[in-house]
Order: structure tokens, then C-alpha cells, then sequence
């Protein structure tokens, strides 16, 4: 269950919910496969040509090259900012 990180995690849970299925169901199927999760397009769902901001683009960009160790100081981060 480790090998998916925190940030991979919310993300992959904050789809699921936009697009109405249970977090907990996406959850498991998402640990146990080794094939990656596809959700099929709907209403709630972007569409793949859909233009994001470049702030949203230049963050997801930042995120992506994270190692595991960054990606843990930045949940750890999150965590602590959101407190305030």
C-alpha cells in the first residue's frame, strides 16, 4: 500500500468523488492492480482537450518530479499549513 503516495492518493480520491464514485471502493481496486485506473468520461469528468491555467499546469509539472521523500515533506507541509 506504500507505493502510492499521499499526493497520488488525494488526487486519484478527489476524481473519484467528482465523478461520483466511493473513495474507499477506488481505493482498493487501486492498490491491488497494476494496471492504471481509467474512469470513464462523463458529465464531471474534463474533457481531454480542455485548457487548464498555467498556474494549475506549472504546479501539476512541480508535483510530478517530486521524489518520495519531497512528496512526503510536502504532505507533511499541507498538513501543517492548514492548521493555521
Amino acid at each position: 500500500m506504500a507505493a502510492v503516495s499521499s499526493v497520488s492518493r488525494m488526487l486519484l480520491l478527489n476524481h473519484a468523488r467528482a465523478v461520483g464514485l466511493r473513495p474507499s471502493v477506488v481505493s482498493r481496486v487501486r492498490m491491488l492492480s497494476t494496471e492504471p485506473l481509467t474512469f470513464p468520461q462523463g458529465e464531471n469528468t474534463p474533457a481531454e482537450n480542455k485548457v487548464y491555467p498555467d498556474k494549475i499546469v506549472k504546479i501539476v509539472d512541480q508535483i510530478s518530479t517530486l521524489n518520495l521523500l519531497e512528496v512526503a515533506d510536502l504532505n507533511e507541509l499541507l498538513k501543517v499549513s492548514n492548521l493555521d
